[in-house]
């Protein structure tokens, strides 16, 4: 039973991704990898697969209430999830600010309207087909199937979270280095004013250069690298955003 539980998840979690990343690419023309995890499964449709298969199936034979119950379901799920992982990782993956009818950015009425014509999809098709083609395989090979399953998929959370925290804290250096380049220029421009009435801003130019090349130096360096490194996070969330980073998120944004 736990097996059969988990490997629905893991399909639905895997057509979820494919979802995700065709609705996002073919608008773009190319190909974006959607998701917090490096590999091809969003576990926020696997959980959300599961619970409408479990309060809706009883009422599979009422669409319309399907389709009402799915939406406040997914809803319901999708709010929850973005509440908790940005007040785990000080960062808002998504935000529907820009359309109409959202809540707090967190959910949509478009988006809420297209999950529940998935969960009416989910009960009245691809769950009844999904459920003759696991059990076309003996239950041995799925069972194997899904230890190994397990095995990658508990790496890639692992691996997908420290390179999150690892984004978070490279952040975290990048906003250091703004800021003190926004205080220091701020100093300069005071200091520069007071020093053209005392006329010594002559003797001074090249030390302010000096100090102001290296900060803006180290400013660039952290940022290239930042950049760099986490791309696939920036691209898989456009629309990442915080109230702590807003700034340097920002900035990102520009260059994708």
């Amino acid at each position: 039973m736990i097996m059969m539980v988990y490997l629905y998840w893991l399909a639905y979690a895997f057509l979820g991704w494919i979802v995700e990343t065709t609705y996002v690419s073919v608008p773009t023309g190319k190909f974006v990898h959607r998701g917090f995890l490096y590999g091809p499964i969003i576990p926020i449709y696997g959980f959300g697969a599961l619970s409408i298969l479990f309060v809706l199936m009883p009422f599979s034979s009422s669409p319309i209430f399907i389709f009402l119950l799915g939406i406040l379901l997914t809803s319901v799920l999708e709010y929850i999830t973005s509440y908790v992982m940005e007040k785990i990782f000080d960062m808002r993956w998504w935000d529907y600010s820009q359309r109409k009818f959202n809540i707090n950015g967190r959910i949509c009425l478009r988006n809420s309207i297209l999950f529940g014509l998935l969960s009416l999809v989910l009960v009245e098709f691809i769950h009844p087909n999904m459920e003759i083609f696991l059990q076309s395989f003996p239950d041995k090979q799925l069972y194997q199937f899904a230890k190994i399953s397990i095995f990658f998929v508990f790496i890639d959370f692992l691996l997908s979270v420290m390179n999150v925290i690892d984004f978070k804290e490279n952040l975290q250096k990048v906003e250091v280095l703004y800021e003190e380049l926004q205080a220091w220029m701020k100093k300069q421009k005071e200091n520069t004013a007071l020093q053209t009435l005392e006329k010594q801003v002559e003797e001074l130019d090249s030390k302010i250069n000096e100090s102001l090349n290296e900060l803006q130096d180290s400013f660039q360096k952290s940022s290239k690298e930042l950049e760099k490194k986490h791309r696939r996070l920036l691209k898989s969330f456009p629309n990442i955003r915080s109230d702590r980073f807003d700034k340097i998120l920002k900035q990102f944004k520009r260059k994708q």
